[in-house]
């Protein structure tokens, strides 16, 4: 109950009833759920690309009982196909399009899908209030992807923005 208790209440407070909130960097849904239970009127897209944290997203949805959340097993960014991402089977942190982690004895490459905010919002026809954004560092390539569905709805953006990541993708 204690696990980024800061992040997570300030999100509480920035949510309105009502809202349609996209999580991008899903992992297994801590944010979301908790979302979903406090605002069962809100519309929740979970994005998640690791293949192995989207099922555990799926399971912990399931086990919470929350109707609210729909899953989308891609990332976001500014580029849309399969791309390399890194990540620690053993964790479900630090899963990148780079080696944020600097380990590179336990770290694996898979292969994973990606899409435009952008893109996604136009052809689901899906505005959007809230953003919360974690995606290990490539976090402004999510919203260079989602630039027109920012500019047109202005959502709320809560995002993970930490130098040591940031500097992974030369910014």
């Amino acid at each position: 109950g204690k696990y980024e208790a800061d992040e997570l209440q300030m999100q509480m407070n920035l949510v309105k009833p009502g809202y349609t909130i996209f999580d991008v960097g899903a992992n297994f849904g801590w944010y979301a759920i908790h979302l979903a239970k406090k605002f069962p009127k809100a519309k929740l897209f979970s994005f998640e690309p690791i293949p192995s944290s989207f099922k555990f997203l799926n399971e912990n949805i399931k086990l919470n009982k929350v109707k609210n959340i729909q899953t989308v097993n891609s990332g976001l960014s500014d580029k849309k196909g399969i791309f390399d991402f890194y990540f620690d089977p053993d964790l479900s942190v630090n899963a990148s399009l780079a080696n944020v982690s600097g380990n590179e004895k336990s770290i694996k490459k898979i292969k994973c899908r990606l899409m435009k905010l952008d893109n996604f919002s136009r052809e689901k026809k899906q505005m959007v209030d809230f953003i919360k954004c974690d995606v290990e560092g490539a976090e402004l390539l999510v919203f260079k992807g989602g630039k027109k569905t920012i500019e047109k709805y202005k959502p709320v953006v809560f995002s993970e923005m930490l130098r040591k990541l940031t500097a992974k993708f030369d910014y």
